[in-house]
């Protein structure tokens, strides 16, 4: 299998090393650095640490959002979610080319919202998104990363055509958005792993076997081969 080069987006109060460690499991198991480069970055905006993460991993603990200081369900202002898709955009453009997209819980809304972002630059033209594919882990339900999705899904008014993989997990307390992601993603042309875990990236054997194999399944349909 020829090397590919995912970008890997974090999840909020987390930071890019932390989702190297996260990802290790499968990067092992598409055989260490020789199958995939997980090219994991860091977003720009501090924040508190997500539950759990201190005990393991140091910081600085990031958001790709700025969350206004209010309440929790509060819409994220218009300016806020372009400044976010503006950074990516650097990242693309300096880190890149990449084969596909990947994210974790916040950073798979940033994913996906990143597509349509794509999609908002030339309405009239052929899509233009930079990826073969995008893998999306446990996309956060929160209210506000909520109103994210519904905000650029109803700016392009068009599904994402690229093959998909969307994993969750039978214990995570709210599927809204990965359902979201899911249904609004080309039919035919994505995946679903439901494992048995909560909001993670699972580790165990068999869970880490079933999204290889669904990778490998996303490969398959892409029309630019690019395993």
């Amino acid at each position: 299998m020829t090397k590919i080069k995912l970008l890997c987006l974090h999840g909020a109060g987390c930071n890019g090393n932390i989702l190297r460690n996260q990802l290790a499991p499968l990067a092992r198991a598409f055989g260490g650095g020789g199958g995939v480069d997980f090219h994991c970055v860091s977003a720009p905006n501090e924040v508190d640490e997500a539950p759990g993460v201190a005990a393991y991993y140091s910081g600085p603990y990031l958001s790709w959002l700025e969350f206004p200081k209010t309440d929790t369900d509060q819409a994220i202002p218009t300016a806020n979610l372009d400044a976010a898709m503006e950074y990516i955009d650097e990242i693309v453009e300096e880190d890149g080319p990449f084969n596909g997209i990947l994210g974790f819980s916040q950073g798979a809304t940033m994913a996906f919202c990143y597509l349509h972002h794509r999609l908002r630059m030339r309405p009239f033209d052929p899509p233009f998104i930079p990826f073969a594919c995008a893998i999306f882990i446990s996309a956060s339900g929160t209210a506000k990363d909520q109103s994210t999705l519904v905000e650029y899904i109803g700016s392009t008014g068009r599904n994402i055509t690229i093959p998909t993989l969307h994993v969750y997990g039978k214990q995570d307390v709210d599927s809204e958005a990965a359902m979201t992601m899911y249904e609004h993603c080309k039919a035919g042309d994505s995946e679903f792993v439901l494992h048995p875990h909560g909001h993670a990236i699972p580790t165990d054997a068999e869970s880490v076997q079933r999204i290889v194999q669904a990778i490998k399944a996303v490969e398959r349909k892409s029309a630019t081969r690019i395993f």
